[in-house]
């Protein structure tokens, strides 16, 4: 059986000539881009050092502050249940200087849609492995991605946690003009 997200970031990476993964995690999607070269960053470094394979470069770090890691050029960048764990402030600066950067084409956005409260207490002692980064610090919806841009596929009873199938997901797809 296909996997929706799997299918979605490999349709939307064909062809680009370096992706970068944003909050690559265990590095799970990050196998399943498509694109020439594949970065993955998480600011977890166990995350990198036990799941990172040899064919992705991996960078331990913010992913916010992504200017900073010399991670070159690039023109897709992946966010896979990333933005929910910074600010909202933080989320939209960080799609702001994707944005700005002039060479990346193509910023893909999968996130819970609406409040989906994860606390640490929610991940203690389970998948995550200790990592107090895996709370949720913001909550986005539809009209927050568009409104920078994007175009969003929303899908009700769709994400994937906690428990299966009972939260909001959206797909974001924003693509440069030029």
């Amino acid at each position: 059986m296909s996997n929706p997200i799997n299918d979605w970031l490999g349709q939307h990476t064909a062809g680009m000539r370096h992706a970068v993964d944003f909050g690559a995690g265990r590095f799970d999607y990050t196998r399943k881009i498509k694109s020439g070269k594949v970065t993955g960053v998480d600011v977890w470094p166990s995350y990198v050092k036990s799941y990172c394979p040899a064919s992705i470069e991996g960078f331990v770090g913010d992913m916010c502050d992504w200017q900073k890691m010399g991670l070159g050029e690039f023109d897709c960048a992946v966010l896979i249940d990333s933005l929910e764990h910074v600010s909202f402030e933080r989320g939209v600066q960080m799609i702001a200087d994707l944005i700005d950067s002039g060479h990346v084409k193509k910023i893909l956005v999968f996130t819970p849609e609406g409040e989906h409260p994860q606390t640490l207490s929610h991940v203690k002692g389970s998948w995550a492995e200790g990592n107090e980064h895996q709370e949720h610090k913001s909550t986005w919806v539809a009209s927050d991605l568009m409104e920078l841009g994007f175009q969003v596929d929303s899908r009700p009873n769709f994400h994937h946690e906690n428990p299966p199938g009972t939260q909001a997901a959206m797909f974001g797809v924003w693509v440069s003009d030029e």
